[in-house]
This record gives C-alpha cells, structure tokens and sequence, in this order.
C-alpha cells in the first residue's frame, strides 16, 4: 500500500497528461511524441510522422512509456498476488500514468480474486444487471462467471492487451494474466541487453502471441514444433498445454523481437543467421528466473544443457558450419540439439567472455544484422578473425560445463 501511494503522489511519477512522452529540454522547452530511442546519445522522438533525434546534452529529462512502465513492473514484484487492495491501487497507478493495458492486466487480476469487485468491474466495462455484473463478449453479454466458464474454447478465448503486446489464450485466466506480464518483462529485458547500443527502435504496433491451452486448437506446422515463430502474421504461437511454457514462449518472443524491432534498419534482405536467431533465443529466454508473472532475469544464466552438450560432443560442429546453417537445419532430429547447443555457447562467448574481448565487435556484427547485412564472412571479420577464436569457443563451452565462466 505504501509504494503505490507513493507512486499516486509522487509529482513526478503520477498524474499529469500521459497521452504522449514527454522530453524536457534545458532550455526550458517541452517536446511531445513517442520516443523510439533512449540511450546515451540522446533520444528519438516520433512525432507523427516526422522522427526527430534530440542530442543528450539538450535534454533535461524524459518522460517515456517504457520508463514508466518499467517502475510500475518492478513495483509489482512487491505486492503479495492476494493483496487486492495493493493491486487495485497499482491499476490507479497505471491509469494515471498512460498505461491502460497493464491497469486493465492489474483489474482482471482483482477480479480472479473478488469477482464482484466494484472498481475492477467498472475499469473493465462491465455493466450492472439485476443482482449481477455483466461483461460484453462476442456481441453479447455475459455473466462474468459464464465468461470465464467459456474462456477455455479457443473461440472464446481470453484477449489481453499489454502496452507491446496483444495475447490470445484459453489458459486459465490466471496464467494468461502471469503470461502477460512476463512477456512485458522480457520486452524491457530485451531493449536492456540490446536497445541502447543497438539504438533499435521501441516497437509502437502490438505484436501478437497466441498461447494455446490444449494441443486440439494448436495449428501444427509439421517437423513436431510445439511452437514457433509466424513472419506473416507476426505472431508468436505457443501449445502452452505442457509445463514448460514460458522458456518456448520467450524463445519465439526473440524470433519476434529482432524481426520487428529492426524491420526499420535493413536496408538489404539477407535473412538474420540461423545459428544467431536461435542462439539469441535461447540466450534471451533462459536468462529467465522466478515464478510466471514475477519473471526477473539474469542475461548470461548458464543453461547447463546446452554447456553439456557442446562441451560432451565426439565431433562439435565447427564455426565455419555453424555459421552456415540454414533455419531448417535446426528441425533435425539427429543433430538440432548440438546446433542449438553450440549456437547458445557461441553467442554466451560473444556477450561474456571474462576479458570481453568480442562483445564489442560482436554488437557491431549485430549492427550488420539489423541493417540486413550479417553474413558468415562479416562474423568472421568482426568477431573471429583471431586465429584462436574457434578454439576459444570450444574451451569456453569446457569451463560452463564445469561450472567455471
């Protein structure tokens, strides 16, 4: 209670028009737009459709969406998932600060608690009937308790809205709802590994993920993926009907990730590497810790699997194969394990190494990639032109394994 209070008054955090960021200027001025980039250079401000790159030292402060939404997730980490009160006022929070889709997330959380709660109910649209609340689905209204009764058909299911995403799921709604947050979790974690020194845009379209709950509504693709990544459609869909949902969920948010926040950059259409999409994917995804909805991550997280399985195998691919490798090679049976193995162990060499020797060459290979040009020769150029990188990867993968960085 005490932190969303503080939040409620605080003249800097709450109240005010937050329809638009907001940048500050040191002269005095107030600019208003979206702000696409904010790192050490400055910022990018859309404005319609004119972007404008504002330099650092004529900034006084800035007052963007995901700053805002990055303070109201963190604070979220400290409120008890019983404590409607808390959550009630977070929601206010949310709703003050320009961020509706999160207060909406917050009130449907209330109502898995109280589903008579007046305040949540009224935020969420639904209209007083007889002795009972009703919510609009489909053209028509329905009890809340039919709602939710209905919600595990896949024609009827839950459709959630973050302020990056837009998720379509038949889990239960508690799940959708850890789900959501998770996934806005990982968007600000992403934009934290890679924003800044990449100066990728923030993504101002609503991405879509469909999360489904039993395998009958999953639309397979073949090859036995349980999920994957839709260019087309740009959609991450996901059979959440196992245990482990949310490491194949975050691992398609990547696909998703580089292709749209950089789909401003390319200037060529050469493909993003197969061995660095995966590698990302699963450097991104398993960097994950906590329960569903309270993810918090730790980027460079060992995955023992994949430590094992380059540092075990009679034959390791090598480099020049690796990164040569086309996205269907990663269907086989026979040796997609290894590959994902030694895409992980390659791209946890190049952001971790103990004397960081590549990771500034490897975020200009990443540069490439984003502007449309990464090829196996760029790679080699930039990042593995020392004669003993390839022996380097193979060692490092040697000491993960042992438990050594």
């Amino acid at each position: 209670m005490f932190l969303t209070s503080v939040l409620l008054l605080s003249p800097a955090l709450g109240g005010g028009n937050y329809a638009a960021d907001v940048v500050e200027l040191r002269d005095g001025g107030e600019l208003r737009g979206r702000v696409l980039v904010h790192n050490y250079d400055g910022v990018v401000l859309r404005q319609g459709s004119r972007e404008r790159e504002i330099p650092a030292e004529e900034i006084r402060t800035v007052d963007a969406l995901e700053s805002r939404l990055a303070t109201v997730l963190e604070h979220l980490l400290v409120v008890r998932d019983d404590d409607v009160r808390a959550l009630t006022d977070l929601a206010r929070v949310c709703e003050a600060r320009g961020l509706e889709a999160e207060a909406g997330i917050l009130f449907h959380r209330v109502l898995t608690l109280d589903p008579d709660h007046e305040r949540a109910s009224e935020a969420l649209g639904h209209r007083q009937r007889g002795e009972g609340r009703v919510v609009q689905h489909n053209g028509t209204w329905l009890r809340w308790d039919d709602r939710v009764a209905r919600s595990g058909d896949w024609n009827d299911a839950w459709e959630l809205e973050t302020s990056h995403y837009r998720l379509r799921t038949n889990l239960l709604l508690e799940d959708a709802l850890d789900a959501a947050i998770d996934l806005e979790r990982f968007y600000l974690f992403y934009y934290e590994l890679f924003g800044s020194e990449l100066g990728i845009h923030h993504v101002t379209d609503k991405m879509e993920a469909h999360l489904h709950a039993d395998p009958a509504s999953f639309p397979a693709i073949g090859h036995g993926r349980r999920a994957y990544y839709d260019p087309a459609a740009r959609r991450l869909v996901v059979d959440a009907s196992g245990d482990i949902v949310r490491p194949k969920m975050l691992h398609e948010a990547t696909h998703q990730l580089l292709e749209v926040s950089g789909a401003h950059r390319r200037s060529q259409q050469i493909p993003v590497p197969a061995w660095l999409s995966e590698g990302l994917a699963e450097y991104a995804a398993l960097s994950a810790q906590g329960p569903p909805g309270r993810a918090w991550f730790r980027a460079g997280s060992v995955a023992s699997m994949h430590a094992y399985e380059h540092s075990r195998a009679a034959e390791p691919v090598g480099l020049t194969r690796l990164l040569a490798l086309g996205s269907g090679d990663f269907l086989s049976a026979k040796d997609a394990a290894l590959y994902y193995a030694q895409s992980w162990t390659l791209v946890h060499l190049c952001m971790n190494d103990a004397d960081d020797r590549y990771r500034e060459a490897f975020f200009r290979y990443l540069l490439d990639v984003y502007a449309g040009k990464g090829t196996p020769a760029g790679f080699k150029e930039l990042v593995a032109s020392d004669e003993g990188f390839e022996a380097e990867w193979h060692a490092h993968a040697r000491r993960l394994a042992a438990g050594r960085r």
